[in-house]
């Protein structure tokens, strides 16, 4: 035991150790993955000395974190001045809280908390602005969990973000960049928050795809114009990178700094790209890209997909789509007006202002021509701002309309808020986190109820009185001139600017400017978007008097100039010029400009320089007639499409503000100088652009035109559209039937429109029809027709009717000649004039006849020739003689033939397979005449057909009539099923076409089970009856007896006498048994009782057989069982009867000493009933009376034999395995006696009990007396058992039911006997010890 201990207790020290060190290993590589990055509070600067241990972790372990450690490094010596330098003086500190996540409010990574002094620039340390994150970049920033105040990354750039005395949170907001085919081409955010100078000369290209190098990716292949992206993360962060290339002309780079940056293919070659990263000042390393660009996919086609609209302050990305899809080049988009939808350098639109703006996608194609798409997008109104963008704001209001609220003092506003309006504060830019001035009369939602919902103040309004009152002072301090409240038509409010965080309830503020329109004063005010301006800033504004000499112009209001560009912070501006609203699509009239009404000009100047392009009359393909393009300095500029102009040939621009250059053509480029370009389109006549002019002269007759010729002459496009009247082109033409009427007003020589038609009209003449009606000889048939008619009219004139004759023309038609004309008109007899032929027959009652209409014929002769009429063969009917008529010309000639009915014969036979005779009977009458059918005399069981085709009335000719005899197949009949003479009507077969004297067919099965009770067939009354038609004599009855016990025709089986045995049970009795103190292999059987003729008898008797006598065991302790009434062979049984065995307890005996083995068992013998002992089988066969055959009573039952009684035997097996059990113990037990004793096999229980008893007490120690012990029990045992089941005085067998236990008590002696053997040596060894010992 105590070494398995030791076993297990080495395992489990074992696995100990095992984890510990899987453990550290686990915490060692996890150490040294990610060194930190030194902390902003640090004073010692540490460098790095081997590349392994440059610090590229972006934050402090949590560990270090909750303890305030700094991580360990090693400190380099510094130099000895820094050494001597004082100690810096205590600063004003704050905890922050830095949390990085995305746009969604999800978490990027996780947060970081330290210490800051106040004034720490947290912008420009890249521990807290990381440099980059795998897909994502910085976006905006907010603090103190202050989501309405976001800090843009553009304000951040610009202004810093410095850590106050109250900041005790910061939120960095970074937004997805996943999507490759929307990523742009920016420049690295750390190095703009740093302040690092970035090269952006590529700035404005666009790329169609950028693909991103991954970690070992350094030697790339792209094409001339395609764009991809280099990136160094992998190098680790808190370095400052710096971008060189070899070889500008092959590639070129968008910025110097950075971890990622783009790199644009300029031409064919091989370029070396160098990424020096360092780490503060003491160290550094390079990284080396190699890029080989190839030859540009040229594109020929360009095109535009995505959105067509997009919501204000929202935007949408447009991609260029280049044909072949494999082309690549440089886009460049623009926006036709970027007041409205701006566009950026990689086709991403912002929604401005409501309205519709046109992008341009261009890229040069084959031959240095210019692709250009376009796509007009609209910018609709945003109803549903983002989330927290949808903000309540009081409305204020400036009470002078000729003030502006960008710049005047709290007293100049009214006194209080005119309601809460609704704005939309979605992508506004904060000026000094405080005013959005961007398009802010683009961002009202609705207005305060007490406006009416509109910006137009009512007069019913306090605000209204006060803005008037406002105005009237001034008109009457700058005009002279009094006006009232009648001369205002309105007052509208023009919102300025949204401020927040004014402390009020809601805390942002919708400032507004106020227009007013007076009928005789108009108010004129001047705007200007000055460059790098974030609002509209109002120049002035004067008042004038409406009249036809009132003009204004910029100068009456300001002093200000406008030069044409303007730098501001390393940025050109370009005037954009005058307009009339603030989306700059209604440019403003040329000043001075008239004044008819209260009118605001809108002056902006536009970041980057202008190409200008004067068309010179010309236009382009998309229909416009100039173009405006902003471009940087030192960019490419690629000229535009050539222009095309109606009558001339486009010879190329004219260059101005270009040094050195003063002509260019199309698809050709140049660099953007520091100032305005202007193209002009050169021209030249061409005269091959011609066109036609023309004029047609028409003839007319009504309304047709019979003639047309068109005369033509040439000219240069642009000619007057004018054409002189040719010689010849105005003579009268000649046409039949007409005569000229008139022309239009014109003259040879005269000049008119091109286009234009002159018209020559006819009129018709007339002239007389005459048509002449004749017979064929020549006399005059009908009066003649005359009418006068114009030429060429048409007419149509009926010919007379004369019956009898056809005329050669039924209808003269045709068309006036020009001339008289006359028709003859000749009549012929006709050769197919109508006669009727009627056909009249004799009716029934043979007295008249009738006229068959259906029968009636319309013939056609010549007229004034006899009739051709024929009589019919009708059957039935014998027509009589006629005579033929002469044909009247008017069809009205009648011909009459008349028929007689023919007499006929019926033959009556009977068919068929009953009663056959072929002339029953026969009767004649008049064809039509009714039938009287004759009579045929019934036969029993069958059933005539009636006569099948016996006519109602007599026919045309002689016929036979059959009919026939048929059995009858709908006779009722019934079977019923009786069950110990009740009848189950349930059962009962009811058979309605059963067939005239036919067998009755039944079913009746020896024996049925009828609710788990079993019956046997008794007798069938009625079974050989034929179907009569009498329902009563076709009745069978079946009689069923019940026969669910027995046991007599099974004798070898008396334990289940619940059985049927083939024999009524009314005819047997039950014989019942029951032992006390004892068992019975059965308790009842069935005896069957017979008369003195042998047949089954309910009065009879019956005969005991030896089968039927059970056998009965004592219980242990019990023998001498005595019958009540003893059951013997050949006993006479008349009645159920009852026998019980009554068994007595055995008497005790008191042992003199008590054993400790069991007690054996008792010798009384079991006491088998009376036929066991004394009657042998072959005794019981002879006493057995032999069963009589029951009485026949139907034939069914002479199918029904008895069945044979069970048999019973013994097993030879079960002895055998007796016989080994009991030797087995005899020779465990006696091999512990003296060698030398006699070797008795006699079987005394009594007196090996009592040896065993005193070998117990003398071996009492000893291991081996209980296997003697319990060999004597199982022998004994097997002995009861085979005793108790066996019966020896039976027939044998191989094996029984018991012959398993048998087998199983064999089987265990053998292994306690081989036991026993064992424990025996073992006690003879200590017998010898104990010998050697004494």
């Amino acid at each position: 035991m105590l070494k398995n201990l030791k076993k297990a207790a080495a395992i489990v020290l074992s696995f100990a150790m095992a984890v510990q060190f899987g453990l550290a290993d686990s915490y060692y590589v996890n150490a040294v993955e990610e060194p930190v990055e030194p902390q902003q509070e640090e004073t010692t600067t540490t460098a790095p000395q081997e590349q392994e241990e440059v610090p590229t972790t972006e934050e402090e372990t949590p560990q270090q974190q909750e303890e305030g450690q700094q991580p360990a490094v090693e400190e380099e010596e510094q130099p000895a001045a820094e050494e001597a330098q004082p100690q810096p003086q205590p600063v004003e500190q704050a905890e922050v809280k830095v949390s990085y996540v995305k746009e969604d409010g999800t978490d990027l990574m996780e947060s970081v908390t330290a210490t800051y002094d106040v004034g720490y620039r947290l912008d420009q340390d890249t521990n807290v602005f990381k440099e980059a994150h795998e897909a994502f970049e910085f976006e905006y920033a907010f603090v103190n969990g202050n989501k309405e105040n976001k800090i843009t990354k553009d304000q951040v750039k610009a202004s810093g973000l410095t850590v106050t005395s109250d900041m005790t949170s910061l939120t960095l907001v970074y937004k997805s960049t996943a999507t490759q085919k929307d990523s742009k081409d920016k420049k690295t955010e750390t190095a703009n928050l740093s302040g690092e100078k970035e090269d952006d000369s590529d700035s404005d290209s666009e790329e169609k795809n950028i693909s991103v190098a991954s970690d070992a990716d350094t030697t790339r292949t792209i094409k001339v114009g395609e764009t991809i992206t280099l990136d160094s993360s992998d190098v680790g962060r808190g370095y400052t990178h710096k971008w060189t290339v070899n070889k500008k002309n092959i590639v070129t780079l968008n910025s110097k700094s950075g971890s990622s940056i783009t790199v644009t293919g300029e031409g064919v070659g091989t370029a070396t790209v160098t990424d020096t990263y360092s780490y503060n000042r003491y160290w550094s390393d390079t990284k080396t890209y190699t890029i080989t660009v190839n030859a540009a996919v040229t594109p020929t086609d360009i095109s535009i997909s995505g959105a067509d609209t997009v919501k204000q302050f929202q935007t949408t990305q447009l991609t260029a789509n280049f044909t072949p899809a494999d082309a690549n080049g440089k886009v460049t988009w623009t926006s036709s007006n970027e007041q409205i939808l701006s566009v950026d350098e990689n086709g991403e639109v912002t929604g401005k202002r409501q309205g519709l703006a046109t992008i341009t996608a261009s890229v040069q194609g084959a031959d240095k021509n210019t692709l250009s798409a376009t796509k007009t997008i609209e910018v609709v109104k945003n109803e549903s701002p983002s989330s927290g963008n949808k903000r309540e704001a009081l409305v204020y209001y400036l009470k002078d309309p000729t003030k502006d609220a960008n710049s005047n003092g709290s007293d100049q506003w009214g006194p209080s808020s005119l309601g809460t309006a609704i704005v939309n504060v979605e992508g506004a830019t904060w000026t000094g986190n405080k005013n959005c001035f961007d398009n802010v009369d683009q961002r009202v939602l609705s207005w305060p109820s007490d406006l009416n919902g509109t910006n137009v103040v009512p007069r019913s309004n306090n605000a209204w009185n006060l803005i008037f009152d406002a105005y009237k002072a001034s008109i009457e301090k700058e005009l002279k001139v009094t006006i009232t409240k009648d001369d205002v038509e309105e007052i509208t409010l023009v919102p300025a600017k949204i401020s927040k965080d004014n402390g009020t309830t809601p805390d942002m503020h919708l400032d507004c400017n106020v227009n007013i329109k007076c009928k005789s004063v108009a108010l004129v005010k001047y705007w200007l978007f000055d460059a790098n301006g974030t609002n509209w800033d109002m120049l002035g504004s004067k008042n004038y008097l409406v009249k036809d000499e009132s003009t204004t112009q910029p100068s009456d209001v300001t002093s200000k100039k406008f030069p044409t560009t303007k730098t501001v912070n390393g940025v050109t501006y370009t005037f954009s010029g005058w307009y009339t609203d603030q989306s700059l699509t209604n440019p403003a009239p040329s000043f001075p400009a008239k004044v008819t009404g209260a009118v605001n000009y809108y002056a902006k100047y536009v970041a980057g320089y202008q190409v200008k392009y004067n068309l010179a009359g010309g236009q382009f393909s998309d229909g416009s007639t100039s173009a405006t393009e902003k471009h940087n300095v030192d960019t490419t500029v690629v000229v535009k499409e050539v222009p095309t102009r109606k009558g001339y040939k486009f010879t190329g621009w004219t260059v101005e503000g270009l040094d050195g250059t003063t002509t260019i053509n199309s698809g050709e480029s140049f660099t953007m100088p520091n100032g305005n370009v202007t193209l002009t389109a050169q021209w030249t006549k061409d005269d091959s652009q011609t066109k036609k002019l023309t004029y047609t002269v028409n003839h007319v007759i009504g309304e047709t035109v019979k003639d047309t010729q068109t005369y033509e002459k040439e000219v240069w496009v642009n000619d007057p559209d004018t054409i002189k009247i040719v010689e010849g082109s105005l003579d009268q033409k000649t046409y039949t039937g007409y005569k000229f009427k008139s022309m239009n007003p014109a003259k040879v020589g005269e000049t008119i429109k091109t286009g234009s038609t002159i018209t020559l009209t006819y009129t018709i003449e007339s002239y007389d029809l005459t048509i002449n009606y004749v017979y064929e000889g020549g006399a005059i048939a009908a009066e003649p027709h005359t009418e006068t008619l114009d030429y060429n009219t048409a007419y149509s004139v009926t010919s007379p009717v004369i019956p009898g004759y056809t005329a050669s023309s039924l209808t003269v038609e045709g068309n006036m000649p020009a001339e008289d004309k006359t028709i003859t008109v000749v009549y012929s007899a006709n050769t197919n004039t109508a006669y009727t032929v009627r056909h009249l027959f004799q009716n029934t009652t043979q007295d008249g006849y009738d006229l068959n209409v259906e029968m009636t014929q319309t013939l056609a002769g010549t007229t004034g020739f006899a009739t051709a009429a024929k009589a019919e063969i009708v059957e039935g009917f014998t027509a009589k003689a006629f005579g033929q008529r002469p044909i009247a010309g008017d069809g009205s000639t009648v011909i009459d033939i008349y028929y007689d009915r023919n007499t006929v014969t019926l033959t009556y036979a009977i068919t068929g397979d009953y009663f056959t005779d072929e002339e029953f009977a026969t009767v004649s009458g008049v064809y039509g005449t009714a039938v009287t059918p004759s009579e045929v005399p019934s036969q029993t069981g069958y059933t005539f057909s009636g006569w099948t085709n016996e006519p109602s009335t007599f026919p045309a000719t002689s016929m036979t009539v059959t009919g026939e005899y048929t059995i009858r197949t709908d006779l009722h009949c019934e079977i019923h099923y009786f069950y110990d003479g009740v009848e189950n009507e349930e059962e009962m077969i009811v058979n309605d076409n059963a067939t005239f004297n036919s067998p009755i067919t039944i079913s009746a099965p020896a024996t049925k089970d009828v609710n788990d009770v079993n019956y046997m067939l008794e007798s069938i009354v009625g079974l050989d009856k034929l179907v009569s038609v009498n329902a009563d004599e076709n009745i069978i009855n079946v009689y069923y007896t019940k026969d669910s016990n027995g046991g007599e025709t099974d004798p070898n089986d008396p334990t289940n006498p619940n059985k049927p045995d083939g024999i009524p049970d009314k005819y047997q009795v039950k014989v019942s048994y029951k032992a006390v103190n004892g068992t019975l292999n059965f308790t009842e059987t069935y005896v069957t009782l017979y008369d003195e003729e042998g047949n089954y008898s309910e009065t009879g008797k019956g005969i005991l057989d030896v089968k039927q006598i059970p056998y009965a065991s004592p219980n242990n302790g019990y023998n001498n069982g005595k019958w009540d009434v003893e059951p013997t062979v050949g006993m006479e049984i008349t009645k159920d009867a009852k026998s019980t065995i009554t068994f007595s307890a055995i008497p005790q005996v008191v042992p003199a000493v008590t054993p400790a083995t069991p007690s054996t068992p008792s010798t009384t013998p079991r006491t088998p009933s009376a036929p066991q002992v004394t009657t042998p089988a072959e005794t019981v066969e002879k006493e057995t009376t032999p069963k009589a055959e029951p009485k026949k009573e139907e034939k069914v039952e002479e199918e029904y034999t008895p069945k044979a009684s069970p048999q019973y035997y013994w097993a030879l097996i079960n002895l055998i395995c007796a016989i080994l059990t009991v030797l087995f113990g005899l020779l465990l037990l006696i091999s512990k006696r003296h060698k030398s004793e006699d070797d008795d096999e006699e079987d005394d229980e009594t007196k090996q009990q009592t040896n065993n008893d005193d070998e117990e007490k003398e071996q009492e120690k000893k291991r081996g007396l209980f296997t003697r012990v319990l060999a004597v029990l199982i022998a004994i045992v097997s002995v009861v058992f085979f005793l108790v089941t066996e019966d020896l005085s039976l027939p044998w067998t191989w094996t029984d039911q018991w012959t398993i236990w048998m087998v199983v008590i064999g089987l265990v002696q053998i292994v306690v006997f081989f036991v026993g053997r064992k424990w025996k040596n073992v006690d003879n060894d200590d017998d010898d010890e104990e010998a050697q010992q004494a």
